[in-house]
């Protein structure tokens, strides 16, 4: 057992009686001491000896050389009575450590605060105010420094903003102005360019104008003709019939002006204007007057055009008998009545909300002739104007596309009631009246009496879309 303190007192007074603590404690401590090369023989020899002198004579260092003895002051007459718990009655160790420890703590306060005393002068009350006053100014000092450094900091990243603000609009502003100064260089080369081109055009017209005085057809579209182009026309192309200028927009009015000069442009009989958004009012009287005999007029793609320019036109060009008139939606119901004077044979509009059912009255009473009626996508045009059409006994050719529906359809069967009876359908049907497809032969021969009716009409050919 580890300890003897709660075994039977039997057993603790033998031990007692018997020195074994002591004995073992002196084996004990000989033999760690003094490390012999043979144990058994070494403790037979001290059993020997501690027998000799008696057991009331024991040392606990009794087994050790006096040579090898450790040089301490025994505490008690045995460590091994702790082991066995036989020290009842004495102070064990660790008490002894503990007091041995407070003791020398309360030595070493008591002469520290002595020491004190002597070696540190006392401090005025003065001297500790001033202290602390020092420690909070330079703790102030450092609050100001930092608040003072973080104002300062925001100040330097706001301006840093401002100035890369400021050199982006910089850079904008050269970017724009380099770009300007490009499209200005361009632009003047452009027009030097367009200028030459002008000249170029103007010589070439000469030059032809020069050498070739019979023209009859003449097609200057999309070109850049100018005034001076339009002033060579009535001079050297007299005999001219057939002119287009459409989408023309370097000539003015001015330049139609000149058409009347030496004898003018007096043969023309078919002009189109498609695109020629310059002309104003007063350059459809300059036409009138240069160009009275002109019978087909085409005006496509011109929202600037009204009734006034066709009135303006019509005062002395009375021999119109086709109008071509898609993409002017400003043309109304007054156009009809302008052109009364005119006996027309074809008409041609398309997307245009203004016109109604009162132009085909104007057709019922003034064109009796009519032909060719062209009036898709015209979205004021009723079931009321079929009336006025069933008169029309020589209409061939009628489109009423995105009108009414009701309104095509019946008038459809007008035209061919009109024209055609189901026991004689027409040629250009493709089957007789028993419904069988003509030979080759005399469907060619249709096609060509269909060509040569179309070549009489007019001497040029007119782009016609049925």
């Amino acid at each position: 057992m580890a300890s003897l303190r709660t075994a039977h007192p039997r057993l603790r007074n033998y031990f007692k009686e018997n020195y074994i603590p002591q004995v073992c404690e002196a084996l004990l401590c000989g033999i760690l001491v003094t490390c012999p090369e043979d144990p058994l023989r070494y403790l037979e020899k001290m059993l020997i000896l501690i027998i000799e002198n008696g057991l009331e004579s024991l040392l606990w260092d009794m087994c050790i050389d006096p040579s090898m003895k450790p040089k301490i002051r025994r505490l008690s007459e045995t460590y091994l009575e702790q082991l066995f718990g036989l020290d009842d009655q004495l102070v064990t160790p660790e008490l002894m450590i503990k007091a041995c420890s407070f003791y020398t703590g309360h030595l070493l306060k008591t002469h520290f605060c002595t020491w004190k005393d002597i070696a540190i002068p006392p401090v005025r009350e003065d001297d500790i105010l001033a202290e602390k006053m020092e420690r909070a100014i330079r703790y102030y000092n450092s609050i100001l420094q930092k608040s003072v450094f973080r104002h300062w900091h925001s100040y330097v990243e706001s301006h840093k903003e401002k100035l890369k603000a400021t050199m982006e609009r910089l850079q904008q502003m050269f970017y724009c102005q380099r770009l300007t100064i490009i499209l200005m260089n361009w632009q003047n080369k452009a027009r030097e360019k367009s200028k030459r081109r002008e000249d170029e055009l103007d010589e070439s017209m000469r030059h032809i104008s020069e050498g070739c005085p019979g023209v009859l057809y003449l097609n200057l579209s999309n070109t850049t003709i100018t005034n001076r182009t339009m002033r060579l026309l009535p001079r050297y192309f007299q005999n001219l019939q057939n002119l287009s200028l459409a989408y023309c927009r370097k000539f003015t009015d001015k330049g139609l002006q000149y058409l009347n000069l030496g004898n003018g442009c007096h043969k023309l009989i078919y002009l189109d204007l498609s695109g020629c958004t310059q002309i104003s009012v007063q350059g459809f009287r300059n036409i009138a007057s240069s160009c009275s005999g002109i019978m087909h007029l085409t005006i496509n793609d011109m929202p600037t055009l009204t009734d006034n320019c066709v009135k303006a036109l019509v005062e002395k060009c009375s021999r119109i008998t086709s109008v071509v008139l898609t993409g002017a939606p400003h043309i109304s119901d007054h156009t009809f009545k302008a052109l009364s004077t005119c006996n027309l044979r074809k008409i041609r509009f398309e997307g245009n909300k203004r016109i109604s059912d009162a132009c085909f009255k104007f057709i019922d009473k003034n064109y009796p002739n009519i032909n060719h009626i062209y009036m898709a996508d015209c979205k004021e045009i009723t079931d009321s104007s079929l009336k006025s059409l069933s008169l029309l006994r020589q209409l061939t050719v009628l489109n009423l596309a995105n009108c009414v529906r009701e309104a095509a359809h019946k008038m459809s069967s007008v035209v061919q009631q009109q024209e055609y009876s189901s026991n004689d359908p027409p040629p250009w049907f493709g089957y007789d009246s028993e419904g069988k497809p003509l030979s080759e032969d005399l469907n060619t021969t249709v096609k060509a009496n269909l060509l040569f009716s179309a070549m009489k009409e007019s001497a040029y050919k007119i782009e016609e879309e049925i």
